[in-house]
C-alpha cells in the first residue's frame, strides 16, 4: 500500500478540460487517479470505468495484455481526509493513460468505435494533444511540488558542503542528472524530504562520487561557470550544459550497473580511472548542530532565570 509523498486535490493537470488529479507516491511514482480519470471521461458513475470499456475492445479479438493487466490492477494509496480518517484511492500510472488514448485512436482509425463512442476518441486526442504540448510528467512534477522541494533539497545539501569547503564547483549539484539522483536516493535508503532535513549523508555521498573524483581540469571549467537555472524544457528531456560532467555522470551509472550494484566493487573499478582527489569532512548526521554563541547565552539567561 502506497502513501502520498506530494500532491493536493487543489493542483490538477492543465489543458485537459475537466482537471486530471495528479500525485507523487513513496515510491516516487507519477500517477493519475482513477476517479478523475473516470470524471474526464464523463463516467462519474462507474468507478471502473476505463477498465471496462478497455477490456470490451476484446470481443474484437483486440487488446494489449499488458495494458489490460495494468488497468485491471491500479495502483493503491492512502489518503488522509480533512476528518483524520484514512481512505484508500485507485491511480494509474501516466504511462498507463497515455496507452489508453493511444488505443481508443487506434480502435477508432480500424473502425471498431460506434458513432456514440467517437467522443470517447475525441477526449482521448484531447490528453494526448495536451501531454505533446507539455508533457504530464513535467506538469506533475511542477505543480505538485516535487520540483520545490528537489530544489530545497539540493541547496541544503550546498550550503553543507560550502560550509566546509569554499568550492565554487559545487554550485553544480544542481547539474547532476535524474539518473544521479536515483542511484543516490536507492543507495541512502531516502527521499528528498529527509534530504531536506538532514543533508549530510547526501552531501558526503555527493562529494565521495562526483566532486571528490572529477580531474582537476574539469573542476576548474565548473568554477567559472554555473548551470543554468533550469535544465528541463517542457518537451525535451534534462540535458547538463557540461560535456565532461555529463561524460562522467554517464560512465559513473554505467558502472553501477556493472557492479551489480555494489558499491564496493564501483568503487573498485571507479578508483582505476577516477580516484578520490579531494577530502572534506562533514559533521556526524546523528550529532546536534553546535549552537552560535548569541544562542547559547541565551539559553544559558533563560535557563539561569527559571
Amino acid at each position: 500500500m502506497h502513501s502520498i509523498f506530494t500532491g493536493s486535490t487543489a493542483k490538477k493537470l492543465v489543458g485537459t478540460g475537466i482537471g486530471l488529479q495528479p500525485y507523487v507516491l513513496d515510491d516516487l511514482s507519477l500517477v493519475l487517479t482513477k476517479k478523475s480519470i473516470n470524471r474526464y471521461f464523463g463516467h462519474t458513475g462507474k468507478s471502473d470505468w476505463l477498465n471496462e470499456y478497455m477490456h470490451g475492445f476484446t470481443r474484437f479479438g483486440i487488446g494489449a495484455t499488458g495494458l489490460l493487466e495494468q488497468l485491471s490492477n491500479p495502483i493503491l494509496f492512502q489518503v488522509v481526509k480533512k476528518d483524520g480518517f484514512p481512505t484508500i484511492e485507485e491511480a494509474y500510472s501516466v504511462r498507463t493513460l497515455l496507452d489508453s488514448c493511444e488505443f481508443i485512436l487506434f480502435a477508432k482509425k480500424e473502425g471498431f468505435l460506434s458513432v456514440i463512442e467517437l467522443r470517447i476518441a475525441a477526449l482521448a486526442e484531447n490528453i494526448l494533444s495536451a501531454h505533446r504540448k507539455e508533457p504530464f510528467e513535467h506538469q506533475i512534477t511542477e505543480i505538485t511540488g516535487l520540483n520545490h522541494l528537489k530544489w530545497k533539497a539540493s541547496q541544503r545539501i550546498f550550503d553543507v558542503l560550502q560550509e566546509k569547503q569554499k568550492e565554487k564547483a559545487h554550485v553544480w549539484i544542481r547539474g547532476l542528472n535524474d539518473n544521479f539522483w536515483d542511484f543516490l536516493l536507492d543507495q541512502l535508503q531516502t527521499d528528498w524530504k529527509e534530504i531536506a532535513q538532514n543533508p549530510i549523508p547526501a552531501a558526503n555521498f555527493i562529494h565521495e562520487w562526483v566532486f571528490g573524483r572529477l580531474p582537476e581540469d574539469l573542476m576548474e571549467e565548473l568554477r567559472q561557470s554555473a548551470p543554468k537555472r533550469t535544465y528541463r524544457s517542457r518537451k525535451q528531456p534534462q540535458r547538463i550544459e557540461k560535456s565532461g560532467l555529463s561524460a562522467y555522470l554517464h560512465a559513473l551509472i554505467g558502472l553501477y550497473g556493472v557492479s551489480g550494484q555494489n558499491l564496493s566493487i564501483l568503487g573498485q573499478l571507479l578508483d582505476k580511472s577516477h580516484p578520490l582527489r579531494r577530502s572534506v569532512v562533514l559533521p556526524d548526521p546523528t550529532e546536534k548542530p553546535e549552537l552560535p554563541t548569541f544562542a547559547k547565552q541565551l539559553q544559558e539567561a533563560m535557563f539561569v532565570k527559571k
